[in-house]
């Protein structure tokens, strides 16, 4: 009976108007998504809490934009109070190292902007699956790319002892079914269903904490890097290469243009570019980074591992070229492209075998699944030290097609220039050739 009379609530609920059914703790459906939240990659390499942030107020209507929002946080040492160390730091590290923000200032300031965020700690799974049910996407805070980790206890200057992890990040949750929960990751704007119980020991590192948020109404999405007519909305059945054929476009090049990576899966109500033309334009927030007593934002390279000069196969007693391992235990300090080179084989290959995502951190103890030999290295892919040659972009150019015309992977092209998603290039833009 009470389950007859919520769905009828439910149902006049919705004749009422409102855009999302309100749903009861106890009546949650199986399965829900949040099919027009839009998220992009961060800018900076420890910017991914003012990414999430301003794709969470874009979602209720409310312009944040990424830089804008980092720049506004406050400064402390304390994660709990403000932002610890550079957002250009390297990951991995805790306070007073580079770390990051957690999640009572990036509410606090949320609030500033006008939208009725709070931040939460020890949320259940139950409570986050009524936030998505009911249209409001969460904020949440795990550890890499919802890796197991360790917490351990910081005493700020203040004096109060704080919980921090090492690769502390943020992604947003909008969407569950009974596999599991989907998480749009602010590292690249990858979408991903994540096992419950995988998820849960990633989210509970650091408390189960969270960024909850209600804008009270309805919002329409902003695509605002695309042009009218040059988008896909995916339906329930589709598949890349189905798509691509209609297109008259290879597969890959569609994968590569939408940043979508091996295993190729796409999801209903995600939207695709079908066409990026030559009158592509950057998002304002990029365009004019603001500078702050606190840290000067300029589009500046970050050291890549492509700078590294290749490492020669080894050769076994009779000459020949010895095969790789199966299996590769990561040591401190090394990273993809060194990994591949001394092994002679793919550093892409390696990536797409491991699940790894841009910006394709490791850490010691990992251990990887390594391609077969047919995975060697491709000239073209090397991660060669730097050839001295530049190219300057022109207008209207990108880097998938920049690529292209040069004989370059883009991607490839991209981390030598430590540029992330989403892979903005500016005119007059000075790339190093590999």
């Amino acid at each position: 009976m009470l389950k007859k009379t919520a769905a009828l609530i439910i149902l006049i609920l919705g004749l009422a108007g409102l855009p999302h059914p309100v749903y009861a703790q106890g009546d949650l459906p199986d399965s829900a998504f949040i099919d027009d939240l839009v998220a992009y990659g961060q800018t900076y390499p420890l910017s991914c809490e003012s990414r999430s942030a301003s794709d969470l107020a874009a979602y209720w209507g409310i312009s944040a934009p990424e830089i804008q929002f980092f720049n506004r946080l406050p400064v402390s040492d304390n994660p709990e109070k403000g932002f610890v160390g550079s957002v250009f730091g390297a990951w991995g590290g805790t306070p007073p190292n580079a770390y990051g923000v957690h999640a009572k200032p990036v509410a606090a300031l949320l609030r500033e902007y006008g939208l009725d965020a709070a931040a939460r700690r020890g949320m259940t799974i139950e409570d986050l699956k009524n936030e998505i049910a009911n249209g409001r996407p969460v904020i949440v805070w795990v550890v890499g790319h919802v890796w197991q980790g360790t917490s351990k206890e910081y005493q700020a200057k203040d004096g109060s002892t704080v919980i921090v992890a090492p690769y502390e990040h943020t992604m947003i949750a909008y969407g569950y079914d009974p596999g599991g929960i989907y998480l749009a990751d602010a590292g690249n704007a990858s979408r991903r269903q994540y096992a419950y119980r995988v998820f849960e020991s990633s989210w509970a590192v650091l408390g189960n904490m969270a960024v909850t948020a209600d804008g009270g109404r309805e919002v329409e999405v902003d695509h605002q890097y695309f042009t009218s007519g040059d988008t896909y909305t995916v339906q329930k059945g589709d598949y890349l290469s189905e798509l691509a054929r209609q297109w008259g476009m290879d597969w890959k090049e569609l994968a590569d243009i939408n940043n979508i990576g091996w295993p190729y899966t796409i999801y209903p109500g995600q939207v695709l570019v079908t066409n990026w033309d030559a009158n592509l334009q950057a998002p304002a927030e990029t365009s004019q980074p603001t500078k702050t007593p606190k840290e000067t934002i300029v589009p500046e390279p970050t050291p890549t591992p492509g700078e590294d000069p290749p490492v020669a196969a080894k050769a076994d007693q009779e000459g020949g070229i010895i095969p790789p391992p199966e299996n590769y235990t990561v040591q401190k300090g090394e990273h993809l492209m060194q990994i591949a080179r001394n092994l002679n084989l793919n550093w892409q290959a390696i990536a797409e075998m491991n699940h790894l995502l841009p910006p394709y951190q490791l850490y010691p103890g990992l251990v990887l699944t390594l391609p077969g030999p047919g995975s060697a290295l491709d000239e073209s892919e090397s991660g060669q030290p730097f050839t001295g040659e530049t190219y300057v972009v022109q207008k209207g150019e990108y880097l998938y097609r920049i690529g292209k015309k040069i004989g370059i992977n883009w991607r490839l092209l991209a981390d030598f220039n430590g540029i992330h998603s989403p892979y903005i290039v500016y005119p007059n833009q000075v790339l190093r050739i590999p």
